[in-house]
């Protein structure tokens, strides 16, 4: 539900487009489980490989870079919610062959997921 309302309010996409895409992603193997609500990345989940992952890719992988190198490795937030049955939804592995919504919903992920597990913007009064 959280995925379809931010996707919603974000890409302009119906709930039922962008689940329908997220099942095609996840058949792909390219994220993880779609439906789920879970916001709690289990401690034994290896963070820094799916991070890694990311890395190559032309508009984020510099980010995915930072994550690694100066912040010393993914951090995970703490989240409130787990069905303990499925971690929070996640990038499995890169790929940048996606068209249209496809490559939104996928982008999407992938930035939600890196926000998630990198250090807290510090901003600067003037």
């Amino acid at each position: 539900v959280e995925l379809e309302k931010l996707a919603s309010r974000k890409l302009r996409l119906s709930a039922k487009t962008t689940m329908t895409i997220a099942e095609k992603l996840y058949t792909q193997g390219l994220i993880s489980y779609p439906r789920t609500e879970t916001n709690i990345f289990p401690k034994e989940m290896n963070l820094t490989s799916l991070v890694e992952a990311q890395t190559g890719d032309n508009q984020w992988g510099a980010f995915a870079g930072r994550i690694l190198g100066e912040w010393n490795g993914p951090h995970p937030r703490a989240g409130k919610k787990s069905d303990q049955a499925h971690p929070p939804i996640h990038p499995i592995k890169h790929t940048s062959g996606l068209q249209g919504d496809e490559a939104k919903v996928y982008e999407f992920i992938v930035r939600h997921f890196l926000a998630c597990v990198s250090q807290d913007a510090v901003g600067k009064e003037t």
